[in-house]
Protein backbone atom coordinates (compact mmCIF):
# COMPACT_ATOMS: atom_id res chain seq x y z
CA UNK A 1 0.00 0.00 0.00
CA UNK A 2 1.45 3.21 -0.84
CA UNK A 3 1.98 5.91 1.88
CA UNK A 4 4.63 8.69 2.54
CA UNK A 5 7.79 9.05 5.09
CA UNK A 6 10.40 10.91 5.51
CA UNK A 7 13.96 9.92 5.55
CA UNK A 8 17.20 11.34 6.41
CA UNK A 9 18.71 10.31 3.55
CA UNK A 10 17.60 10.43 -0.37
CA UNK A 11 16.17 6.18 -0.57
CA UNK A 12 17.03 4.04 -3.92
CA UNK A 13 14.29 3.49 -6.10
CA UNK A 14 13.94 0.05 -4.36
CA UNK A 15 15.61 -2.02 -1.99
CA UNK A 16 14.94 -6.28 -2.18
CA UNK A 17 15.97 -8.39 0.91
CA UNK A 18 15.66 -11.86 0.35
CA UNK A 19 15.06 -13.47 4.10
CA UNK A 20 14.90 -16.85 2.97
CA UNK A 21 13.74 -19.09 -0.13
CA UNK A 22 10.19 -18.58 0.73
CA UNK A 23 10.64 -14.82 1.71
CA UNK A 24 11.72 -11.70 0.06
CA UNK A 25 11.10 -8.03 1.74
CA UNK A 26 10.78 -5.31 -0.84
CA UNK A 27 10.80 -1.52 -0.43
CA UNK A 28 9.77 1.11 -3.06
CA UNK A 29 10.40 4.18 -3.13
CA UNK A 30 9.78 7.23 -5.17
CA UNK A 31 11.45 10.98 -4.01
CA UNK A 32 8.75 13.68 -3.93
CA UNK A 33 10.52 16.90 -1.94
CA UNK A 34 12.63 17.75 0.28
CA UNK A 35 11.47 18.89 3.89
CA UNK A 36 12.79 21.33 6.14
CA UNK A 37 12.20 20.35 9.71
CA UNK A 38 11.60 23.77 11.58
CA UNK A 39 13.03 22.27 14.66
CA UNK A 40 16.30 20.94 13.81
CA UNK A 41 17.03 22.97 10.56
CA UNK A 42 17.75 19.86 9.07
CA UNK A 43 16.05 18.63 5.54
CA UNK A 44 13.81 15.59 5.61
CA UNK A 45 13.76 14.02 2.13
CA UNK A 46 10.10 12.75 1.72
CA UNK A 47 9.22 9.76 -0.53
CA UNK A 48 6.14 7.50 -1.33
CA UNK A 49 6.90 4.23 -0.78
CA UNK A 50 5.34 0.77 -0.77
CA UNK A 51 6.35 -2.50 1.20
CA UNK A 52 5.57 -5.88 0.79
CA UNK A 53 6.29 -9.32 1.64
CA UNK A 54 6.53 -11.81 -1.29
CA UNK A 55 8.03 -15.18 -2.33
CA UNK A 56 11.30 -14.30 -3.81
CA UNK A 57 10.11 -17.18 -6.58
CA UNK A 58 7.21 -14.92 -7.57
CA UNK A 59 8.79 -11.72 -7.45
CA UNK A 60 12.62 -11.61 -8.50
CA UNK A 61 15.20 -8.58 -7.72
CA UNK A 62 15.38 -8.79 -11.33
CA UNK A 63 11.82 -8.08 -11.86
CA UNK A 64 11.62 -5.02 -9.11
CA UNK A 65 14.88 -4.05 -10.81
CA UNK A 66 13.78 -3.46 -14.36
CA UNK A 67 10.96 -0.73 -12.84
CA UNK A 68 10.53 -0.51 -10.01
CA UNK A 69 7.69 1.62 -10.32
CA UNK A 70 5.51 -1.23 -11.66
CA UNK A 71 5.11 -2.00 -7.99
CA UNK A 72 4.28 0.88 -6.27
CA UNK A 73 0.76 -0.01 -5.68
CA UNK A 74 1.50 -3.78 -5.32
CA UNK A 75 -0.29 -5.72 -2.79
CA UNK A 76 0.59 -8.83 -1.93
CA UNK A 77 -2.26 -11.73 -2.08
CA UNK A 78 -3.42 -12.44 1.25
CA UNK A 79 -4.06 -16.15 1.93
CA UNK A 80 -7.62 -16.93 3.45
CA UNK A 81 -7.51 -19.36 7.08
CA UNK A 82 -9.91 -22.46 6.65
CA UNK A 83 -12.38 -20.96 8.99
CA UNK A 84 -12.53 -18.01 6.04
CA UNK A 85 -12.76 -20.70 3.07
CA UNK A 86 -15.39 -22.63 5.00
CA UNK A 87 -17.60 -19.54 5.37
CA UNK A 88 -17.12 -18.75 1.79
CA UNK A 89 -18.43 -22.28 1.01
CA UNK A 90 -21.57 -21.93 3.89
CA UNK A 91 -22.37 -18.74 2.00
CA UNK A 92 -22.06 -20.08 -1.61
CA UNK A 93 -24.10 -23.26 -0.64
CA UNK A 94 -26.84 -20.90 0.94
CA UNK A 95 -27.02 -18.21 -1.95
CA UNK A 96 -27.43 -21.58 -4.38
CA UNK A 97 -29.92 -22.98 -2.37
CA UNK A 98 -32.24 -19.34 -2.14
CA UNK A 99 -31.57 -19.38 -6.22
CA UNK A 100 -33.39 -23.02 -6.26
CA UNK A 101 -36.12 -22.01 -4.56
CA UNK A 102 -36.94 -18.96 -6.47
CA UNK A 103 -36.48 -21.13 -9.27
CA UNK A 104 -38.51 -23.59 -8.42
CA UNK A 105 -41.05 -20.99 -7.23
CA UNK A 106 -41.24 -19.40 -10.62
CA UNK A 107 -41.63 -22.35 -12.74
CA UNK A 108 -44.48 -23.55 -10.18
CA UNK A 109 -42.87 -26.66 -8.42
Amino acid sequence: MRTKALFTQKQPSYRYFKVNPIRADIFIYNYTKDVLDEETGTTLYEHEFNQFTINPSDITEDMIKKNPMNYMDYVAPVEKSDAEKLADAENSITELQLALVELCESVGV
